[in-house]
């Protein structure tokens, strides 16, 4: 069940065709937003467990609004903070699974880190395509020693059926070690809700994880 729900944005936008209307449309990327978050997170951090105040894993919550469909995260990751921004650096970590995918990289120089992916679905004759542009840095302190990493993305051009997929994450030094996670995604798209967007946090969780491990392997 889960690989159907990673492959059902890709496939039913490219069979929706001109459910919206045909063609594509643009949503500039404020420079002034940076890599802030886009809200506060609603998402409780884990509960303490036996033997670890902050257990590697997460919590979400969700929700459909007028505008967009809603998730948020919060979790514990078992790695220093400057390992989790040099994990932030592989666009692989933070891609939108279910979909081909293409990265430029420093599309905007003025920032710490930035690139976009295009994304790519469906079959010849009906294929789609929409572009991410990703952007992080320090939020506190400096890239040599950071507090506090954000991260942000937003869909910037592309086919209407994919109308809002935006994100942001906060990483802030929990101490002894760990990281804690702060995830927010938006979505509004084609027969998409809220689990989808659930999903979507899911995904970037899991992928971060295993991104971590290949940097920092678990004693």
């Amino acid at each position: 069940m889960r690989t159907v729900r990673r492959l059902a944005l890709a496939a039913v936008v490219a069979l929706a065709g001109c459910g919206r209307g045909c063609g594509n449309t643009d949503t500039p990327f404020d420079p002034a937003a940076g890599y802030e978050p886009l809200e506060d997170c609603k998402a409780s951090f884990p509960a303490p467990v036996e033997g670890d105040p902050h257990p590697e894993a997460l919590v979400t919550v969700d929700g459909d609004g007028p505008e967009w469909s809603w998730a948020h995260g919060a979790a514990y990751v078992h790695a220093p903070l400057l390992v989790v921004w040099e994990a932030l650096q592989d666009p692989a970590t933070s891609r939108i699974h279910g979909a081909d995918w293409h990265v430029t990289g420093t599309v905007e120089p003025e920032f710490p880190l930035s690139f976009e992916i295009r994304y790519e679905a469906g079959p010849s004759g009906l294929r789609v395509h929409w572009v991410i542009a990703y952007r992080g840095g320090p939020l506190v302190g400096t890239l040599e020693a950071p507090e506090v990493i954000g991260f942000r993305y937003q869909r910037i051009h592309g086919t209407v059926n994919v109308e809002v997929q935006d994100g942001s994450l906060v990483a802030t030094d929990a101490g002894d070690g760990v990281t804690a996670l702060q995830l927010v995604c938006h979505l509004n798209a084609y027969h998409q809700d809220h689990d989808n967007v659930r999903g979507t946090v899911q995904d970037w969780f899991t992928d971060l994880v295993a991104k971590v491990r290949t940097l920092q392997p678990p004693p």
